[in-house]
């Protein structure tokens, strides 16, 4: 299975370039944030959804660029937070293959998906989809994200999740690693997890292999499928894997 895989384009669709695969996968941030107002970011970005993007993923699936398309949203992505069920409307209208994954699965060809925007705290106050703050209290920010990951299936192979695991492509400019260390925790248990897909920390955008422990059998593709940059520059390439 081919797939194709792109997160972070905060609206910036036409400058992104749509590698054909069979499957699709957006980690999230997908939507632009035009006001930094809430109530006004979730009008705006209902609206884009289905002026601008539910046009181009139908075209993507009509014209045979991907059999499949999954979503998860990102800690930008405000109108799934606060206005789902109207956002869900918009995109269950799209025909074809199309999977909005929030803290939940998809078989797809037979393959388990699971996608979650959640991500450890980082800038929590200003965005969505945050676990509680680990510096103000340690122990409930490990409660809600242990009781978060514990939902991705045990028979996993494709795991979306927008923020990254700890230490791995999550490392921001200043040299801070913003993974979660209870997600990689939890990818230790997943025996059968072939592809990670992350996006969220711009500045590691890339592929890399790793294995759940030294003496581990397999390898995991952990790919960070950022299209911005750290300036929020449209300018990395989709990524392409093959499971």
């Amino acid at each position: 299975m081919k797939i194709a895989c792109v997160s972070d384009v905060h609206g910036k669709l036409a400058a992104v370039q749509w590698p054909k695969a069979d499957v699709l996968i957006l980690g999230g941030d997908i939507l632009p944030n035009l006001s930094r107002v809430l109530n006004s970011d979730v009008f705006m970005q209902t609206m884009w959804l289905e002026e601008t993007f539910a046009p181009l993923i139908q075209k993507l699936l009509d014209k045979g660029v991907y059999d499949h398309i999954v979503m998860t949203p990102g800690n930008h992505d405000k109108v799934f937070a606060y206005n789902e069920k109207e956002a869900r409307a918009i995109l269950n209208r799209i025909r074809g293959s199309f999977h909005l994954l929030i803290n939940e699965d998809a078989i797809i060809d037979g393959k388990v998906f699971w996608g979650s925007p959640m991500s450890r705290w980082f800038y929590g106050q200003h965005w969505v989809f945050n676990f509680p703050d680990h510096n103000a209290n340690f122990a409930r920010a490990r409660a809600h994200s242990r009781n978060c990951w514990e939902l991705i299936p045990d028979d996993v192979e494709v795991l979306i999740t927008h923020g990254p695991a700890l230490g791995i492509l999550d490392e921001c400019a200043n040299g801070d690693l913003a993974g979660c260390p209870w997600l990689k925790e939890r990818m230790c248990e997943l025996k059968n997890l072939k592809l990670h897909v992350v996006g969220h920390i711009h500045e590691a955008a890339g592929q890399k292999m790793w294995s759940p422990s030294p003496l581990s059998q397999s390898e995991i593709i952990c790919v960070n499928a950022s299209i911005c940059t750290l300036a929020y520059k449209p300018t990395n390439l989709a990524q392409v894997v093959t499971i």
